[in-house]
């Protein structure tokens, strides 16, 4: 396999086909280059987006990329959490710049960093990033279902960035 995203082509046949949808609360399945969970809990929909990023210096990327995809789902960010994997060599400097580089920037969108979840091992050579982040979108269930997809293609807008 190539480095960089999942073609489309082998997420199909080794990852989409395998994911499960059973339980109501689950009401839109992922699709293509989305990494959103759609859920809706009574009144309340939730959204949640996860992105990954190598590096140092790609923090602020990823959480663009992040808060990105909940906005893309008319979602309001909540939260984000991290997961950072650290090879052996990094100094706690680093992290510290890390995680104050995140809050930073989450504070300038009113949104909180939750949980940072830091670990080190000796499978990465530079830092491995992962922003988990939920958010909530409008009121009613219907807000994803299946008769949005019948609406006409007038009735959407479209986003360029």
């Amino acid at each position: 396999m190539e480095l960089g995203k999942l073609p489309e082509h082998i997420r199909e046949r080794a990852v989409k086909k395998h994911l499960t949808f059973k339980q109501p609360e689950h009401i839109e399945q992922a699709g293509h280059g989305r990494q959103n969970g759609f859920y809706s809990i009574g009144q309340q929909n939730i959204v949640t987006a996860q992105e990954t990023e190598t590096g140092k210096d790609n923090m602020k990327l990823l959480l663009v990329r992040v808060l990105n995809d909940l906005w893309a789902a008319k979602a309001k960010p909540a939260g984000v959490s991290l997961s950072i994997l650290l090879s052996q060599r990094m100094r706690e400097i680093m992290l510290r710049k890390l995680v104050q580089e995140a809050a930073e920037y989450l504070e300038q969108y009113g949104v909180d960093l939750t949980a940072v979840d830091t670990q080190i091992t000796d499978a990465v050579s530079e830092p491995v990033i992962v922003a988990s982040a939920i958010g909530r979108a409008g009121d009613g269930p219907d807000l994803w279902s299946a008769a949005r997809k019948q609406e006409s293609p007038e009735q959407y807008s479209i986003l360029c960035a």
